[in-house]
């Protein structure tokens, strides 16, 4: 089986969207051309463990992670690498969790330190909807 253009393996057919969370999450990690835009930024030096590189075993993992249920039976949550460990570079089962995506893009913004640290570093900055 030949690997998709950032490397993964489908070896089996899942749900869209969970499909779409593993095929995403990928490319944020090695798209180039996505890492150079501005939200892309972040994910410059970020990995996904060997293990994740099959979609077969990625959809069986992500079952035990913290928050799927959320993830999968409620609206706004995401796949989140680095709030277990901060600063953490790699997507894998000992890493991620899921949390509210209003939590991830505080702790986000909380990495950057501040929002005109941030404007001035030339990050993107996140900001929650009231």
């Amino acid at each position: 089986m030949k690997p998709n253009k950032y490397g993964g393996y489908a070896d089996c057919k899942v749900d869209k969207r969970v499909y779409g969370l593993w095929y995403q999450m990928l490319r944020r990690c090695y798209d180039i051309e996505q890492q150079q835009r501005n939200r892309g930024r972040g994910y410059a030096g970020c990995t996904v463990c060997e293990r994740w590189l099959t979609l077969s075993v990625f959809a069986r993992d992500i079952k035990r992670l913290d928050g799927y249920e959320n993830w999968l039976n409620l609206h706004g949550y995401c796949l989140d690498k680095d709030i277990k460990k901060p600063g953490n570079k790699v997507y894998s089962p000992q890493n991620c969790c899921f949390v509210p995506y209003t939590e991830n893009i505080r702790e986000a913004n909380k990495r950057t330190n501040s929002v005109k640290a941030a404007q001035e570093a030339n990050k993107t900055v996140y900001y929650l909807k009231k």
